[in-house]
């Protein structure tokens, strides 16, 4: 489903050259899978076990952000 989507968002992106479209995949429960923007380049987003965003990743597969997190204990 997730290709079908991406395939949509890139057919639409061609066939409107000036139109600035952007799309999102989400998985449910969790939080946005990729983002492509308008110029077609895309961001992935990973979660750890916890469903909380552990990195954001670019079209290379280069870890562009990354989130560690800590609990102090009360």
């Amino acid at each position: 489903m997730e290709t079908t989507i991406k395939n949509a968002g890139d057919k639409l992106r061609n066939d409107l050259p000036n139109a600035m479209v952007t799309s999102y995949t989400y998985q449910p429960l969790v939080g946005m899978k990729s983002k492509t923007d308008a110029r077609g380049v895309t961001e992935y987003y990973e979660y750890d076990g916890m469903q909380r965003l552990k990195a954001i990743i670019d079209q290379f597969k280069h870890v562009t952000s990354s989130m560690d997190y800590h609990y102090r204990p009360n």
